[in-house]
């Protein structure tokens, strides 16, 4: 029997939830590996049975239809679990990214009225003392309990499968809650379009704190495929590769900046992968580069507010010109207006917006913003019908096809990652030598977007850039943080008193701006600064320098740990790196105490090797 395998699908019901979907495929196939993460895996029998029992656990504890749950762990099979039984019992689940700094953590909860964390016992400390915990690593308080599948007709397609956290333009994150119908819809149309097989090995690479990964957790479970996880390292173009081909993976979803990392790690391709690509700006050479490396390439859009994806396009080498976001999925409606909601003509640009069944049913306890984002549909017959304006902007082609042209606000996209601008300058005013701050996203290099952050002074005090990357990752996690900062006497300002963003002047970088200069001595302060260099463009590279004042983000320094990792034969983490070994000196220092480790251990193994053999000498007989 191919345990990967199953029958075709079933068509379901619109009045179906997310996990009747998975239920009905756990009945169709039990004995098929439903989750697959490096050393453990978990059958759709065994989903399902655990997922039920923790289900019922959860009701018992309180959890009741549209109750928040919020999910907060590392990535493995429990992770899962802890999803399919929430919606089990009726409950909405929360994702929480593990590298939140706990102020964003208690925020998101206390603004979610989350009830329960699922988590694990190692983790508690980063959450807020009065939140209750379920701890996944032990099983025993709820293995005990009878499998039994929920009562029939208690969670509808209408009520609440998730909520999801996104950047805010006032400073404050916001959640936008999820239908089932909305994510059942999308399942079934991307089931459809790209299309996902039985066989097929779906790697899941994004963090469970993204929407995106809804489709690499969700999707293979409905047709019988396998879901692969990646590790917490997924950043890591190295190791993604040599998953890619241990575990005959045929299908992968990533962001274009992914991708790219991983063709320029020298990763020659996969000819039977099918390569999912989206979040952000899908550039032509890109495509065609992974067009000749793969067995087909898709590109897709959608805003998180509209679940997921709300448009797919096929692409080929054959093609020209910008890459297309496509056309609407099933029960989607995408159109181009004016200001005035009238449509515009083939070709002309204007405001892009989405109606149909993926629309979100608005913003967690925010009623003036939903409002405001989510209007009325002029086109629609149908009562109660709406529109979600995405802030895009947008072009139909000729030939039907949607072409993003990009934003209307200051909202910016770094790395697949959805950013609020808004909210890294709210986060800096807060700092109280600091009067006014501006962020905007520059691309000084083309393809590579960064952050960059430039402030006055509140009292003739200019805080540094090392204080105020620090001050900002009390609230916000790393992806937002600015990768320049610079200081300016006055901002630029138009002839209206608004600040003229196209007038602020490009960051430079000078020696000062890094720390005095202290060259590396030992062989090994040399071999990481000579990574560093290779990776940041620096001739030359100090030990007291910054990873990321040199202009550094998280891919290169997944990037920077790889090449370590493999020059030297340990394995730095990359939460360590973030928090001791941002300078050339804290990553030596790293890699110093790791082979102290790794050589005490094998010490110690050889003495106790040394002394079973004296004692078996012992009982020889002479």
């Amino acid at each position: 029997m191919n345990l990967f395998s199953s029958e075709p699908f079933l068509q379901c019901s619109d009045q179906a939830t997310v996990h009747q979907l998975i239920e009905d495929q756990a009945a169709r196939t039990p004995d098929c590996i439903a989750v697959l993460c490096e050393d453990s895996h978990l059958t759709y029998q065994k989903l399902n049975q655990r997922a039920s029992q923790l289900s019922n656990y959860l009701k018992s504890r309180g959890v009741d239809v549209e109750t928040t749950v919020a999910v907060y762990g590392e990535r493995s099979p429990q992770m899962l679990v802890a999803i399919l039984a929430t919606l089990k019992a009726g409950g909405a689940y929360l994702p929480l990214d593990l590298s939140y700094p706990r102020e964003r953590v208690a925020s998101i909860l206390d603004d979610s009225r989350s009830r329960l964390v699922l988590t694990s016992s190692n983790l508690v400390e980063a959450l807020p003392g009065h939140i209750e915990a379920v701890y996944l690593e032990s099983p025993n308080s709820y293995l005990e309990l009878p499998d039994r599948s929920p009562m029939s007709g208690v969670v509808s397609a209408e009520g609440l499968a998730y909520t999801i956290y996104t950047s805010g333009s006032t400073g404050r994150p916001k959640g936008v809650e999820i239908r089932h119908r909305a994510v059942v819809n999308m399942l079934n149309s991307m089931r459809r379009e790209p299309g996902i097989r039985a066989e097929d090995r779906l790697l899941a690479v994004t963090t469970l704190s993204f929407d995106i990964s809804i489709l690499e957790l969700l999707l293979p479970l409905t047709i019988g495929a396998c879901v692969t996880l990646a590790p917490d390292s997924f950043g890591d173009p190295g190791r993604l590769a040599d998953q890619l081909a241990r575990d005959d993976v045929t299908m992968m979803q990533a962001t274009p900046s992914l991708w790219q990392s991983l063709i320029d790690s020298g990763w020659s391709g996969k000819s039977d992968l099918r390569v999912l690509c989206g979040g952000e700006v899908f550039s032509r050479r890109l495509a065609t580069d992974l067009c000749s490396r793969t067995g087909g390439v898709w590109n897709l859009y959608g805003p998180t507010e509209t679940t997921v994806w709300s448009s797919t396009f096929p692409v080929s080498r054959e093609q020209e010109g910008p890459v297309p976001i496509g056309w609407p999925i099933t029960n989607t409606q995408m159109h181009v207006l004016d200001q005035d909601l009238e449509m515009v003509g083939l070709g002309a640009p204007a405001r892009l917006y989405i109606g149909g069944e993926g629309l979100a049913r608005g913003y967690r306890g925010r009623p003036d913003l939903t409002g405001e984002t989510f209007i009325p549909d002029p086109f629609s017959m149908l009562m109660g019908a709406r529109l979600y304006h995405t802030g895009d902007v947008a072009r139909r082609r000729l030939d039907g096809a949607f072409e993003y042209l990009g934003r209307e606000d200051l909202q910016v996209k770094v790395r697949g990652v959805r950013i609020e601008l808004g909210e890294i300058e709210a986060a800096l005013e807060v700092h109280p030598n600091i009067r006014k701050a501006v962020a905007t996203l520059r691309e000084d290099i083309p393809g590579d977007k960064r952050i960059v952050a430039y402030y006055t002074s509140a009292s003739g005090v200019f805080p540094t850039s090392n204080e105020l990357r620090q001050h900002l990752g009390i609230t916000l996690p790393e992806y937002m943080l600015p990768s320049r900062y610079v200081r300016l006497e006055a901002l630029p300002l138009l002839a209206n008193g608004k600040i003229d963003r196209s007038a602020l002047p490009p960051p430079t970088l000078s020696r000062a701006r890094c720390g005095e200069l202290v060259r590396p001595q030992t062989e090994f302060e040399k071999e990481v600064a000579e990574i560093w260099s290779n990776l940041l463009g620096f001739d030359e590279i100090g030990l007291k320098d910054y990873f990321f004042e040199m202009g550094g983000h998280s891919l290169l320094m997944m990037q920077a740990i790889s090449r370590a990792n493999d020059a030297f034969g340990v394995r730095l983490s990359i939460s360590d790196v973030l928090t001791k070994g941002a300078t050339v000196s804290g990553m030596v220092t790293l890699i110093e105490n790791a082979l102290f480790e790794q050589a005490s251990y094998e010490d110690f193994v050889a003495a106790v090797q040394e002394m079973d053999n004296v004692g078996d000498s012992a009982k020889r007989p002479v």
